[in-house]
């Protein structure tokens, strides 16, 4: 999920531009079997593409970057969603992790369109940080119970630490720029490489899970 605005948008967005593409060419170049996993990754990818094109298109701070920033961070948080239920095969925590994570939507889409203001606050946006966080943690945990083979041959576990790194990570920024407001913080230098490594290494862990999936899988 992008702030945009300010450093970001300028001097290092050709980055975050990057990262999700190498993923999708590797869809491309490798053909897995199409399946929720695969298809979740694939708009994952695509959201976090066009994310970035379109801020460099449109002005800084009008109303249709706006608009679709706040879209482009429910279909975010959605597809993550997807990503994880689809990389543990455990129906409860298949379970835990829609129901919480519709919860989450919900409430995400009320402040939406019942608030004046735009709700994507720190705060709110730590809510859904700490969770994609927490449930990436929980199928990470279960992936271990697994002990039939090691966990880096398998294409979900890499996939899943991508998640549970990013979000992890972020978290801790923005509970460390608690007291800054959503501009402030992405106006900020510091935040605006350090999110750019966070979401390079993450497409990165993507990247590596992939090319672990084998045709057919």
């Amino acid at each position: 999920m992008l702030i945009p605005g300010g450093f970001l948008s300028g001097t290092l967005l050709s980055w975050v531009l990057i990262a999700p593409a190498i993923p999708l060419c590797i869809l491309l170049i490798r053909r897995p079997q199409f399946n929720t996993l695969s298809i979740s990754l694939i708009m994952l990818c695509v959201v976090s593409l066009l994310s970035g094109a379109f801020l460099l298109v449109t002005p800084e701070e009008s109303a249709p970057q706006k608009s679709f920033h706040h879209f482009a961070l429910f279909l975010d948080f959605l597809f993550n969603l997807l990503v994880l239920q689809s990389c543990t095969t455990n129906k409860t925590l298949q379970t835990v992790v829609i129901t919480s994570g519709l919860a989450f939507c919900g409430f995400f889409l009320s402040l939406l369109f019942i608030s004046d203001q735009p709700p994507f606050q720190p705060v709110v946006i730590n809510v859904g940080y700490i969770l994609l966080f927490i449930l990436s943690l929980l199928v990470i945990l279960f992936q271990f119970q697994d002990i039939s083979r090691h966990l880096t041959v398998v294409p979900a576990f890499w996939i899943t630490s991508g998640i549970f790194f990013q979000f992890g990570l972020l978290s801790l920024l923005l509970f460390l720029n608690e007291g800054l407001r959503a501009k402030n913080i992405a106006d900020d230098n510091a935040f605006g490489i350090l999110y750019t490594v966070i979401n390079i290494i993450r497409f990165m862990f993507f990247s590596i899970g992939l090319l672990l999936m084998r045709r057919g899988d």
